[in-house]
């Protein structure tokens, strides 16, 4: 383990996703939970979910159903078992040369499943050599090429550590990490850290041991935490980090300075690559995380040995300490029968997660009467089933709460006496919303389902920070004026149903402008379809936007005191007239997304006088009258720009956005012209690293790809800086989906996923047949390619599709016993239109009543 496989297929998978219609990465870990890992696949494919509460055969037949006639490209990480792949490869549909399929796995016969028992479709990662091993470690510490700029005496000690990392690039990358993570180092400690391995290395266990015993007192409990949550857990910056708040891990700090330094915590982590980012918005900011198998079950054995956590699978019966049980974490995953070791001593629990079937949790969260954390992830395979928690209201110490649960989640009719709690995030349907809940006086972040609607009194709850998922078409005007008395929020996310008329809204959004002046501490407002916030693929639940008038949105300058640093407005609630005139003084903001009616020249300059601007996504709805020419007057620290509008109308001049990396541009084919991209100005962007140009084509459009693609590859060639260039076929622009929130996903793979050891010791990563290849996929520069000559230990990384029908596993609690569904296995052909391509960069070195 640790080779890097999962590193090499994620970055085949950002390289040449893109060319395809429906991508998805997924990981399955040792006990993978078919149930999870299937849902994964499905929303990543954004492919509609099955009526009722499907089980794995039914998400089994709706993503195959998705997939007919689509080119798809899928990433399986970290297999374990033969068994899983023949139940997930049943999900594809046979017979596209256009689609791609990649697995990783460190067990042999796995592989061999994997590939259809074709050995060449087979590559072995092999380890790191000299140069190539020094290059990541130099990079990692220096950020420069093997040695330069080093004095011999650091070359040397530098020498010997790397040799001793055996070309393992889990191990080079984490010492690395530790390296670069102290900047006042000196060489007294490049040489202890030297003589801390033995004469020959253990492999990465020796390299965690030195990382953990380096780290500061806080910062190693904040890690030992992170065995709280199953392998290939995807978690979350802003919930992590709040759990270390509640559970007093900072001392007595009190206020945002205690969330200030959970964060600091958090990226300190992320630097010393003791955790893997695997969400990281386009500012550079890490959102998510996961941690390495390797890393977890070192983390997992140090708290068994401290009596930091306890955590108890499905297959766990018998368990050490059962009368110190402090914090428990229950992982049953998509079992359905196994049950809680009866010789814990609940009466001592302080913090308890569960993930699992609601028939298997806790049967009375009363005997967890100590209770500070509660974390429940619940899943249902029946409607008519309703998972009570009036007992909750007796947890008097309960600080932090959150539920995720696919049915009814019954709540006490009143919760004020839970007078410590903190936090509350429900992400389920909810009975009622508790009578009392606005006089909670220490509640600091609320998050409820949108349908939901909270009572009278919504100016009491001074104390929020985070408001989440309050539906403007839900509440009347009054009701929506008292967000101007929560004085200490900070993260504002709004909803919009779009169940009330048009001026109402439209009246409600005029409103926002004098809310927003009076929220001093306010860091972030966000406005989407409440069909998005609840999770729902239903298209037809997306609202039709309202055009806010020229006076909407309003203020007349902002305070001083106001530090905006997000604003995100979806287009599918509302395009602008015009940018509000006050946004540029909003001398803060760094991430802006926003739609307008027609694009002038007035408001190009309100943009460009937001000076800590990074991240712009703007939507034209109508063609300008004249080309829209960005000029060197602004955009100084801009790094992502993307602009949807029928037509190309910006045309980009010398020295404009100097710091532009990533540019993302679309337009309607029927306005694109042979000179289209030469008229843009790619030339002029001297930073790119990144360009995606998406065509909205239309059924009846005679559209000539292969011009276009010619006309986009030759100015691209051309750039000095060579960028990677993506085009993409869409729908006619402006009538296609939402896309993806400019804060929150760079990264597309949901779960990032693990490495893994095989029985043999050898990794693998493995491909199928039936398939020709697409232009060649290489992996990472830091990977040695040994010569395509032999099964085992040849080739590049590859990519797979699903073998011939094999025999299926015998029936287990995560595998189906029932027979599939028939279904054709020849997809139709689909015109090329509508699929999408990459070209590498030139070769280098139920409504509710309204209240």
């Amino acid at each position: 383990s640790g080779v890097g496989k999962t590193t090499a297929a994620r970055t085949l998978y950002h390289k040449h996703g893109g060319k395809f219609q429906c991508r998805a990465f997924v990981s399955a870990s040792q006990n993978p939970d078919m149930r999870g890992v299937l849902t994964s696949m499905l929303a990543q494919l954004k492919a509609p979910w099955p009526p009722g509460f499907p089980d794995v055969l039914d998400l089994i037949g709706a993503i195959s159903k998705h997939l007919q006639g689509k080119g798809y490209f899928i990433v399986l990480d970290d297999l374990w078992t033969a068994s899983v792949w023949h139940i997930v490869s049943r999900a594809f549909p046979r017979g596209d040369q256009r689609s791609r399929i990649i697995t990783t796995t460190q067990v042999h016969d796995v592989a061999l499943a994997c590939s259809g028992y074709h050995s060449v479709r087979i590559y072995k990662m092999e380890l790191l050599d000299e140069y190539e091993s020094r290059k990541l470690f130099f990079r990692r510490v220096f950020t420069s090429a093997p040695g330069d700029g080093c004095s011999p005496a650091t070359k040397e000690v530098s020498y010997e550590i790397i040799r001793k990392c055996e070309g393992l690039p889990l191990a080079i990358v984490s010492i690395a990490g530790l390296l670069a993570s102290e900047l006042s180092i000196v060489m007294e400690d490049w040489r202890n850290i030297q003589n801390s391995f033995p004469s020959t290395s253990q492999g990465m266990n020796d390299v965690l041991n030195l990382i953990y015993n380096s780290l500061p007192p806080g910062l190693r409990t904040c890690l030992l935490y992170l065995s709280m949550y199953p392998q290939g857990y995807v978690m979350k910056k802003a919930e992590l980090v709040r759990h270390w708040v509640a559970e007093g891990f900072f001392g007595d700090v009190e206020g945002t300075v205690t969330l200030k330094i959970a964060e600091c915590y958090f990226d300190e982590l992320v630097s010393r690559a003791m955790v893997q980012a695997v969400d990281t918005n386009h500012i550079g900011e890490v959102l998510s995380c996961t941690v390495h198998h390797l890393v977890l079950d070192f983390i997992r054995s140090k708290s068994l040995d401290e009596n930091f956590v306890t955590t108890v699978d499905y297959s766990e019966s018998i368990l050490a300490n059962t009368d110190k049980v402090r914090r428990l974490s229950i992982q049953f995953g998509g079992v359905k029968s196994a049950c809680i070791p009866e010789t814990i001593v609940t009466s001592k629990v302080r913090s308890l997660a569960y993930w699992g079937f609601f028939k298997c949790a806790p049967p009375s969260i009363m005997d967890y009467g100590f209770l500070r954390i509660l974390d429940l992830h619940i899943w249902a395979d029946e409607d008519n089933e309703t998972f009570d928690l009036i007992g909750i209201g007796n947890l008097f110490l309960l600080k932090y709460l959150t539920i995720e649960c696919n049915i009814t989640v019954k709540l006490p009719h009143k919760i004020g006496m839970l007078r410590y709690l903190e936090t509350l995030e429900v992400d389920a349907r909810l009975f009622a919303v508790p009578s009392d809940i606005v006089d909670l006086e220490r509640l600091l972040h609320l998050r409820l389902p949108s349908e939901s609607i909270l009572p009278q009194g919504v100016a009491h709850m001074t104390s929020l920070r985070t408001l989440g998922n309050f539906d403007l078409s839900r509440y009347s005007t009054e009701n929506v004026l008292q967000l101007g008395g929560l004085s200490n929020l900070q993260d504002l996310q709004l909803t919009c149903a779009m169940v009330q008329p048009a001026e109402i809204l439209e009246k409600i959004m005029q409103r926002l402008g004098p809310i927003v002046v009076k929220l001093s501490f306010l860091r972030t407002i966000t406005l989407v379809p409440s069909s998005v916030a609840s999770h729902q693929d239903d298209a037809r639940a997306v609202p039709t936007s309202i055009i806010i008038s020229p006076d909407g949105f309003s203020m007349v300058s902002p305070p001083q005191h106001l530090r905006l640093r997000r604003i995100e407005l979806s287009r599918h609630c509302c395009i602008f007239f015009h940018v509000p005139k006050w946004f540029g003084e909003l001398w803060s903001l760094r991430i802006l997304k926003i739609a307008i009616r027609s694009l002038s020249r007035s408001d190009i300059e309100i943009l460009e006088r937001m000076t800590a601007l990074a991240a712009l996504t703007l939507y034209n709805q109508t063609t300008p009258t004249e080309k829209m020419i960005m000029t060197d007057g602004g955009f100084y620290r801009l790094t992502y720009f993307k602009f949807l509008c029928a037509a190309p109308c910006l045309s980009f001049e010398q020295g404009v956005m100097p710091k532009l990396q990533k540019l993302n541009i679309g337009f309607n084919s029927d306005q694109w012209r042979p000179d289209t991209f030469e008229t843009v100005g790619f030339s002029h962007l001297r930073g790119l690293t990144d360009v995606c140009v998406r065509v909205g084509v239309g059924a009846a459009d005679n559209f000539n790809i292969e011009v276009a693609e010619s006309a986009l590859e030759a100015v691209v060639r051309n750039h000095p800086n060579s960028p990677r260039m993506r085009i993409k076929f869409v729908d006619v622009i402006f009538d296609g989906e939402e896309d993806e929130n400019t804060a929150t996903h760079e990264n597309q793979e949901g779960k990032e996923s693990r490495s893994a050891r095989g029985q043999d010791g050898k990794q693998y990563a493995t491909r199928d047949k039936h398939q020709q290849w697409w232009p060649p996929m290489t992996a990472p520069s830091h990977y040695k390619a040994a010569p395509r000559s032999t099964a085992m230990q040849a080739g590049a990384l590859s990519k797979a599709v699903p073998p011939p029908r094999a025999a299926a596993p015998p029936p287990t609690s995560s595998s189906p016993s029932k027979p599939l569904p028939s279904s054709s296995r020849n997809s139709p052909p689909r015109s090329r239109r509508h699929g999408s391509r990459i070209s590498p960069p030139r070769p280098t070195s139920p409504p509710q009543p309204k209240r």
